[in-house]
C-alpha cells in the first residue's frame, strides 16, 4: 500500500472509475456479509467546487442495474495508508469519531447535514503505486464498514457514460437541493416543497421568453439537456425530490405540487418574477431587485369586522417597499402589484396600489424592519372585504 503524510488536504483532477468483483461488510471488525456482487465506484471531483462525489452502482451480469446511490463529500485528505473522504457538518443527525477527528484539524465544512440511513460519514481510498486498490465506506448508527475489493479500473468512457446516463432532470434536482442546503442549513418541508414548485416551474417557462435569468450553480451545459415547455418532463421534478428529500418530502407533498407548480403558471400572468425573486432569494444568484418574504402560515378574510374565514393555507408575500413606492406579489391569484406608500408611523406602513383596488397596511411590533413585520392587512376595494396574512 501506499503512505501518506497526515492530515494534508488533497484534491482530484479527474475522476477514478473502478469495478469491484468483492464485497464485503464488517460489524465489529468481523465479516458479516461477503459475495461477489459486481459493483462500479466513480469518485469524481464535483464542478465549481471542492467536494467530491462517489457514485455506487451495483449491476448483475455488467447488464441490470439493480442499485445507484450517489453521496457527496466535503473534503478529501490524507492519512497514513489511505485517502479519505469526509464531510464536517457543525450539525447532523449523526456522530462520529472520524468526524471529529477531521473537525480538529480542518473545522466545519458545512453548517448542516441530514444522513440518511444507508449514507456512509466516509470513504477511504486506498491505492498501490497509484492505482486504486481498495475502497471502504464507514457508516454509523448502526456502525459497519463495506469494502470494495478485486479491482480493475473503469474506463473513463464508460465512468462518462454512466454520469451522462443519470436524467439530466435528477441531477438537476440533486444539485438544486445541494445548494439549497448551502443557503438553508434548517432545511425543512416547507422549503423542499417550494423548491420542487419553484423549480418544476422554472423547467416549463425556461424555453419561453418569460425566463430572462440564469441559474449559475447547475453544472455547466446540464439545462440544455432537459425539454422545456413539457409538463411531463417538469413533472419528474416531484419525483426525485422524494429521493433528495432525506425523507421529510414525501409522496403526499409531491402529488400537491404538481398540481400546485401548473396551476401557478395557468393563473398567474406574471409567475417568472416570482421564478426570478425566489431563486435570487432563496439561492443568491447573481444581480437583481430582491423582494423581502413575509411567511404566512394563516389567514383570514374579514367583511364588515366579522371575521368570516380562517384558513390555514400557507402564503408566500414578496414584497418591497422603496422610498414612496411599493411592490407585492402573492402567488397564485395576486400578480405584481405596483403602488405608492400613502402613509407611515413608528410601527405602521400604509400602501395603495396604482389601480386603487388594494391598500395594504404593514404592522410591525418595534421599528420598522422585514424582521419585525408581524401582520399584513390587504383590502380588496373592489371587493368590499379583507384579508389578514400572519406572521404565527
Amino acid at each position: 500500500m501506499d503512505t501518506y503524510n497526515d492530515f494534508e488536504p488533497i484534491g482530484l483532477s479527474k475522476a477514478i472509475g473502478i469495478r469491484s468483483t468483492s464485497y464485503k461488510k464488517y460489524v465489529a471488525g468481523a465479516i458479516v456479509e461477503s459475495d461477489a456482487r459486481i459493483t462500479d465506484v466513480i469518485i469524481s471531483p464535483k464542478e465549481n467546487t471542492n467536494q467530491l462525489e462517489v457514485t455506487i452502482t451495483h449491476t448483475r451480469k455488467f447488464i441490470r442495474i439493480i442499485e445507484r446511490r450517489t453521496f457527496v463529500f466535503d473534503l478529501c485528505f490524507t492519512m497514513n495508508d489511505r485517502l479519505l473522504c469526509v464531510s464536517v457538518p457543525k450539525t447532523s443527525n449523526k456522530s462520529s469519531m472520524i468526524i471529529e477527528m477531521a473537525k480538529q484539524f480542518f473545522g466545519y465544512t458545512c453548517a448542516s447535514k441530514h444522513y440518511e440511513d444507508d449514507e456512509p460519514i466516509s470513504c477511504s481510498i486506498f491505492t498501490e503505486n497509484h492505482n486504486v486498490v481498495k475502497v471502504a465506506f464507514s457508516y454509523e448508527d448502526p456502525e459497519y464498514m463495506i469494502e470494495y475489493e478485486n479491482l480493475q479500473p473503469l474506463p473513463m468512457s464508460l465512468s462518462q457514460q454512466k454520469q451522462e446516463n443519470m436524467d439530466p432532470v435528477e441531477r438537476l434536482v440533486k444539485e438544486s437541493v445541494e445548494n439549497l442546503r448551502k443557503h438553508n442549513p434548517n432545511l425543512d418541508k416547507k422549503a423542499l416543497e417550494a423548491e420542487a414548485i419553484y423549480l418544476a416551474a422554472f423547467i416549463y417557462l425556461r424555453g419561453s421568453d418569460k425566463i430572462d435569468f440564469n441559474v449559475d450553480y447547475f453544472s455547466s451545459g446540464l439545462l440544455d439537456k432537459i425539454d422545456s415547455g413539457k409538463y411531463q418532463i417538469a413533472d419528474k421534478v416531484f419525483n426525485y425530490m422524494i429521493k433528495f428529500g432525506s425523507g421529510i418530502y414525501t409522496t403526499n407533498e409531491a402529488n400537491i405540487g404538481i398540481e400546485a407548480y401548473k396551476m401557478n403558471i395557468q393563473l398567474c400572468p406574471d409567475y417568472e418574477v416570482y421564478i426570478r425573486n425566489y431563486f435570487i432569494r432563496t439561492h443568491k444568484i447573481g444581480a437583481g431587485a430582491e423582494y423581502e418574504l413575509f411567511s404566512s402560515p394563516r389567514n383570514c378574510l374579514w367583511n364588515e369586522g366579522k371575521k368570516c374565514c380562517d384558513s390555514p393555507t400557507q402564503r408566500d408575500i414578496y414584497y418591497k417597499i422603496k422610498g414612496d413606492t411599493f411592490e407585492l406579489m402573492i402567488p397564485p391569484f395576486n400578480p405584481l402589484i405596483t403602488g405608492r406608500v400613502v402613509a407611515r408611523s413608528e410601527c405602521r406602513i400604509q400602501c395603495q396600489s396604482n389601480d386603487n383596488k388594494r391598500t395594504f397596511i404593514f404592522h410591525y411590533d418595534g421599528n420598522i424592519s422585514p424582521s419585525t413585520l408581524t401582520l399584513i392587512y390587504m383590502f380588496r376595494n373592489d371587493k368590499g372585504d379583507m384579508i389578514s396574512y400572519h406572521k404565527k
